[in-house]
């Protein structure tokens, strides 16, 4: 189980995300993916994280969502942030990946 945000709770945060995007809400949609993203890198160490990842906020639902943001010029401060997030969340995954390869490959 995450330690944090909406998965922990039960919640589908992926479902939410996609229909706060389909309805148009653009800042709901940065928020709750920034608030996710932050969540899921809090306290989880890298197996659950990377156990996690791809099922709990795929990739692609996040560019998207970015690209929807980035089409509105008031939420330009919201962009960059969701940006920033998405990027530490990638590097997060790939430094997990790295380390669990390396530990997989000393067994």
């Amino acid at each position: 189980v995450l330690p944090g945000g909406m998965a922990r709770r039960g919640a589908n945060p992926t479902a939410l995300l996609a229909v706060y995007a389909e309805h148009g809400r653009l800042e709901e949609a940065a928020r709750l993916a920034i608030a996710e993203l932050r969540a899921h890198a809090q306290g989880a160490d890298a197996a659950t994280r990377t156990r996690f990842a791809s099922a709990w906020f795929p990739m692609p639902l996040l560019m998207h969502v970015c690209d929807l943001v980035s089409q509105a010029p008031a939420l330009d401060g919201l962009r960059a942030e969701l940006e920033s997030a998405i990027d530490e969340h990638r590097r997060r995954s790939e430094a997990d990946s790295a380390k669990l390869a390396g530990f997989a490959a000393r067994r």
